[in-house]
């Protein structure tokens, strides 16, 4: 752009008319001259508004840059400027690196959505799977298992043995069948979520053999599907590792909604970590770490020796 062409204003024009969608090959400056008087633009520096109130005639430079995930542009990052810069080479580089930056953050947040989605998918499919077809035919074997008990006599030596395979195998039914929910929860949607935690902390001491309790407000409601459905997994797995790892005998799973913030906090009496494992590199803890951030969630994990493990997910909640 020549001196001259920066000393005298652009024609009287609506700013949304003369402001460009820019690909970072066509990053350029745009001047917005006395036209811009009188329009709502919050964007702008506050600078720019003053001059505007105060009827002088202002010139800002505009600059934009798509933000490009392959060909598609995702979003526009515009840069404004309350006073005449030339343009500059340098700065145009600069913005479509930041551009191409922030295209690819998009495009990693796309394939994580993806990869998110693929797993639920399969999860779903192999919990389906059990609870459609394996545990039936489970139980069909057991019912055959049960009519054999039934034709043998008391006496025989055969007896007690076919009697603990009828009791063995309900009990492994039992067991897939809350894998199958575990896999493929059925009823954790947005409004379902504290149903489907009191049915984990019941599942929880059939399962395990242990104390297991949930706490939550009457009436306690979501929105977010996903939301519930994370919160769950979190709830799942912190269960889990209560269990497998610190050999807890008590976990209190409670929910609880306040000032417009979920929280999430599962309690447990067992062994607990040190302070070097719990940021460990685990598949459990870095499971739910990712689930909290896929919901835009913090999560803490407090423990000790000896002192059993906290932990609690808070993630806000839109009006």
């Amino acid at each position: 752009m020549s001196k001259t062409q920066a000393e005298s204003p652009p024609p009287t024009t609506h700013p949304a008319e003369r402001v460009r969608v820019l690909t970072p090959a066509e990053a350029e400056w745009e001047w917005v001259g006395e036209s811009l008087r009188g329009e709502s633009n919050e964007s702008m520096p506050s600078r720019v508004r003053r001059c505007m109130d105060a009827g002088e005639l202002c010139r800002a430079a505009r600059a934009g840059c798509g933000v490009l995930v392959g060909d598609e542009v995702v979003a526009v990052l515009e840069f404004v400027s309350a006073q005449v810069v030339p343009p500059q080479r340098e700065l145009v580089a600069v913005l479509a690196h930041i551009g191409t930056q922030l295209g690819r953050v998009a495009e990693r947040e796309r394939a994580r959505q993806s990869l998110t989605e693929a797993i639920r998918r399969e999860q779903r499919l192999v919990g389906r799977e059990l609870h459609d077809t394996t545990c039936p035919q489970l139980t069909g074997i057991g019912l055959l298992i049960k009519g054999l008990l039934g034709a043998t006599p008391p006496e025989s030596p055969a007896y007690p043995k076919i009697e603990q395979t009828v009791e063995l195998l309900a009990r492994t039914t039992r067991q897939l069948r809350a894998i199958s929910r575990g896999l493929f929860p059925v009823e954790v949607d947005a409004e379902g979520l504290p149903s489907a935690l009191y049915e984990l902390a019941r599942n929880t001491c059939e399962r395990y053999g242990i104390e297991c309790d949930f706490e939550a407000p009457p009436g306690l409601t979501l929105r977010d599907n996903n939301v519930a459905t994370q919160i769950y997994r979190i709830a799942q797995e912190s269960i889990r590792n209560a269990v497998k790892h610190s050999e807890a005998s008590r976990v209190i799973l409670g929910l609880e909604v306040e000032i417009g913030t979920l929280r999430l906090t599962v309690l447990d009496d067992g062994a607990g970590f040190g302070e070097n494992e719990i940021g460990s590199s685990g598949m459990g803890m870095w499971t739910m770490r990712y689930r909290a951030d896929s919901i835009g969630a913090s999560l803490t994990v407090q423990s000790g020796k000896g002192r059993g493990t906290r932990v609690v997910c808070s993630v806000w909640l839109p009006a």
